[in-house]
C-alpha cells in the first residue's frame, strides 16, 4: 500500500516520435505496480516478442508487436483527459503532466489452486494552468479512481496444465464509468508441445457495450519446428483504453507464424533460424486494413556473431484511422528489405549495424541505417551508443481535416547509456536520447469523399509552408543505492525538451536548443524502504 506517493521519475521513457493515429505503448517502470503483476496477466499477447537472445548485439527491430492487455498500470497517474473549451489555451506540456495519486493498495496471493489479486488506486483532483484571452485561469477536474479484481484457478498433472480465470476492471472518470470484464482459459499439454489460450472481453463505457475474443495456439512438434496461430474478433464499440491497451477495435483477423531452428555442423556456422509470418486483418465493413508476409533469417556463427535478413511484403490496404475520422483511403503495396549484423555481446567491445530500405504508403522509398557499439572495459563499467538514421522520401503525414502532405525528411535518433557500478549495490547511470527531424513539404493530398486512393489537392500560394522540424530530448543522471532487498535510495536529475517548429534551423542548432531549452527540469530524491523481514 502507498499513501500520497510521489513515485518520482527514476527511469525515463524512450523518446518516440509518433505522427500516426495509433497510440504508442509505454511499459510501467514503477516498482509498486510491477511487483506481483503476473497474476493480472490474462493472455500471452501481453508479452509479445520474438526468439530469445542468441548472444549477439541487437539492432532495433522495424516492426515490433503491440501488447494487448486489460491492465496497463501506466494509465494510473498518467496524463488526465481534460475537457478544454474552444476559447481556452493550454500548453501541451501542461496537458501531458502526470496526475498525483492519493493512494494505492494491492494484494496478491494463492490459496490451493486459486490465485487472486486486488488493485485499487485513487488520483488527486486535476488542476492545470491555462489562459483565456491572455488572462490566466485554472482548469479543474475530479481525479479518477481505478479498481482491478482477478481470480485464477489452475490445475496441473498428467493431463497437463489447465486454468480458467476472471478479471474485472473499473475506472470512475469524472463524466462516466468504464467497466471491463474478461474470461481467460489456458491449456498446456504435459509434453509442452501444445498450448491454447483464449481471452473473452466485454466492455461497457458510457453505456456503449463492446465485445472481443482472442485465440492463441502454439504447437511445437519438436525442437526445430514451431507453429503459432492468433485469431481476433474486436467489435466496433469495444473500449478497454481507460485501464488497458489495445492497438485498435473494429477488427477481425489472424496471424500465422512458422519458426524453423536448425543446428549446423559447418565450420563457421552454429545455427540458423528462419521465420515466416502471414497476417491479415479487416475492419467490420470488410475493408482489409492490415496484412503482410514477413520472411526473416538469422545465421549464428561459432564466434557468436549473428547475420540477419528480413524481407516483408505489404499488399494494398485501406487506412481507416490516420485521417482522424475524415474518411477511408487506399494505400499502395509496399516492400521492406533489411540486413543486419551483430558481434558477440559478451566481449568487451561489440557492435551492430543495419541497412535497409522500405516503401512509404504512396510508393516512394525510405532508407535506414543503424549503428551501435557497446564497450565494457571492466565489469563495473558499461558504455552503449546507438544511432538510427532515416532518409525519407514521400513520407505521408496527416495535416488537418481531410488533408495529407508528403515530405522529404531526414531523421536522426542517437541514444547514449553509461553505467558505472560503484559497488555491488551502488550504481550511477547516465542516459540521453534525442530525436531530430527536418521535413520539407513535397506534394499535397486529400482523402476522397468516397473510399478510394488519395487525390492531389491544390494549396493556396498564400498559405504557410507545411515544412516542419521536430526536436525531442531526454537526459537523465541517476544514482541508485540498494540498501536491502526492496529498499532503495534514488537521486535523479532529469532534463527533457520538445522544441516548437524551427524550420530554418540545422540539426546542430536543434540539438543545442534541445539541451539548453528544457520543458522538464526535475531533481528527485526518492527513498523506498521495506520494514520487517
Amino acid at each position: 500500500a502507498t499513501a500520497n506517493p510521489d513515485f518520482g521519475a527514476v527511469e525515463s521513457d524512450d523518446v518516440v516520435v509518433n505522427l500516426t493515429a495509433f497510440e504508442v505503448f509505454f511499459p510501467d517502470k514503477r516498482l509498486f505496480f510491477l511487483e506481483g503483476q503476473e497474476v493480472f496477466r490474462t493472455t500471452p499477447r501481453e508479452r509479445p516478442g520474438g526468439s530469445g537472445s542468441s548472444g549477439a548485439r541487437k539492432t532495433a527491430t522495424t516492426f515490433s508487436p503491440t501488447p494487448t492487455t486489460l491492465v496497463n498500470t501506466r494509465r494510473i497517474g498518467g496524463a488526465p483527459n481534460i475537457d478544454v473549451p474552444d476559447d481556452v489555451d493550454i500548453e501541451d506540456a501542461e496537458l501531458a503532466k502526470p496526475t498525483e495519486l492519493v493512494g494505492a493498495v494491492k494484494m496478491t496471493g494463492q490459496a490451493g489452486g486459486f490465485r487472486y489479486g486486488l488493485l485499487t488506486a485513487f488520483e488527486e483532483d486535476v488542476r492545470r494552468q491555462a489562459t483565456v484571452n491572455g488572462n490566466n485561469i485554472r482548469l479543474e477536474q475530479d481525479g479518477r479512481d481505478f479498481g482491478v479484481a482477478r481470480l485464477l484457478y489452475e490445475t496441473s498433472g498428467s493431463g497437463g496444465r489447465r486454468a480458467v480465470g476472471y478479471i474485472g476492471t473499473l475506472v470512475k472518470n469524472p463524466d462516466d464509468d468504464a467497466v471491463v470484464h474478461g474470461i481467460d482459459t489456458h491449456y498446456l499439454s504435459n509434453n509442452g508441445q501444445l498450448a491454447l489460450d483464449t481471452q473473452f472481453i466485454a466492455s461497457d463505457v458510457a453505456e456503449d457495450k463492446g465485445y472481443g475474443a482472442l485465440l492463441d495456439v502454439r504447437y511445437v512438434p519438436n525442437r526445430q519446428v514451431q507453429h503459432a496461430l492468433k485469431l481476433d474478433y474486436l467489435s466496433r464499440k469495444l473500449d478497454i483504453s481507460d485501464l488497458g491497451f489495445i492497438r485498435r477495435n473494429d477488427a477481425v483477423g489472424g496471424i500465422y507464424g512458422l519458426n524453423l531452428n536448425k543446428t549446423h555442423g559447418f565450420k563457421h556456422l552454429r545455427s540458423r533460424r528462419t521465420s515466416l509470418v502471414l497476417s491479415y486483418e479487416e475492419n467490420l465493413d470488410g475493408y482489409n486494413v492490415r496484412g503482410g508476409i514477413f520472411f526473416r533469417n538469422k545465421w549464428q556463427f561459432n564466434n557468436r556473431s549473428e547475420l540477419g535478413t528480413e524481407l516483408d511484403y505489404f499488399p494494398e490496404r485501406w487506412d481507416d484511422r490516420n485521417s482522424r475520422d475524415n474518411g477511408i483511403y487506399k494505400n499502395t503495396e509496399r516492400w521492406v528489405a533489411e540486413i543486419s549484423y551483430g558481434t558477440d555481446s559478451a566481449k568487451p567491445l561489440s557492435y551492430s549495424v543495419l541497412l535497409g530500405m522500405r516503401q512509404e504508403e504512396l510508393g516512394d522509398w525510405t532508407t535506414r541505417a543503424t549503428f551501435g557499439i557497446t564497450y565494457n572495459p571492466i565489469d563495473r563499467v558499461s558504455f552503449n551508443f546507438d544511432v538510427n538514421y532515416f532518409r525519407r522520401d514521400g513520407w505521408l503525414v496527416y495535416i488537418e481535416d481531410r488533408n495529407f502532405t508528403t515530405f522529404d525528411a531526414i531523421e536522426w535518433q542517437p541514444k547514449l547509456a553509461m553505467d558505472v557500478f560503484l559497488s555491488a549495490r551502488q550504481q550511477l547511470r547516465l542516459t540521453m536520447q534525442w530525436a531530430g527531424i527536418r521535413a520539407k513539404e513535397q506534394e499535397f493530398w486529400q482523402v476522397p469523399e468516397r473510399p478510394g486512393a488519395l487525390t492531389q489537392r491544390v494549396r493556396p500560394s498564400s498559405a504557410e509552408s507545411e515544412s516542419f522540424t521536430i526536436s525531442r530530448l531526454t537526459a537523465q543522471l541517476r544514482y541508485r543505492w540498494e540498501i536491502a532487498p526492496l529498499s532503495d535510495l534514488f537521486i535523479v536529475y532529469t532534463r527533457g525538451s520538445n522544441l516548437p517548429n524551427q524550420v530554418e534551423d540545422e540539426f546542430s542548432d536543434l540539438f543545442t536548443d534541445a539541451l539548453t531549452h528544457p520543458v522538464v527540469d526535475l531533481f528527485v530524491i526518492k527513498l523506498r524502504y521495506r520494514f520487517g523481514r
